[in-house]
């Protein structure tokens, strides 16, 4: 019997659960889609679902300002349902992921129209996504997310014929442009950054 997927939420995707702006009424049923068919999937021991602890601390700190009641409870119901898991994440770790992120962005280090994915922007990492890309990359996880332009490096630790971050809105696996991998896979600072990550 093969292993269970493991599924990491990321924090939009609970905010996105009680979303109660009708213009936004997609991204509410988006995540309701994602998580009636990932628990369905839990139920028969397909899949886990693990949330990392910056989402939960992230959580803890937006409900101040949630104005329903309802939508605390149900976040917090959720959380404390599923199980948390955390990898510390050096400081130094962090600071470096962050600024190689925006090395990334930048044309004179790479060719944009090379690397970016034709769907989604490409934004640098701040210290919160940090926690949860490692916390996800250590326990093997799916990273799901539409946040997508925040997270797309996450594509770059694993085998290119490994589906690991997960557009929920779009319902797809998304990959960094096959050039744009090559080109990145190529750089010695993403290695030495690939190398410490798999040695923590």
């Amino acid at each position: 019997m093969s292993e269970p997927f493991v599924f990491m939420p990321d924090t939009n995707m609970f905010r996105d659960f009680v979303n109660g702006n009708a213009n936004q009424a997609n991204l509410k049923q988006a995540a309701h889609d994602f998580w009636t068919s990932t628990s369905r999937l839990a139920a028969i021991n397909q899949a886990e679902i693990k949330i990392p602890k910056e989402v939960e601390v992230e959580l803890k700190v937006q409900m101040h300002t949630f104005t329903s009641e309802q939508h605390k409870n149900i976040i917090t119901q959720i959380l404390n349902q599923n199980v948390i898991v955390d990898f510390p994440l050096p400081i130094d770790l962090e600071r470096e992921l962050r600024e190689f992120t925006n090395y990334l962005r930048d044309n004179n280090n790479f060719n944009q129209s090379v690397i970016r994915h034709p769907n989604y922007g490409l934004n640098y990492l701040q210290a919160s996504d940090a926690r949860i890309l490692v916390t996800a990359y250590k326990y093997d996880g799916i990273l799901v997310t539409h946040n997508i332009k925040d997270f797309l490096i996450y594509d770059l630790l694993f085998e290119s014929t490994e589906d690991k971050l997960y557009d929920y809105v779009n319902k797809r696996f998304v990959k960094v442009p096959t050039d744009g991998r090559t080109l990145i896979e190529q750089n010695i600072w993403f290695q030495k950054l690939k190398q410490d990550l798999i040695n923590l």
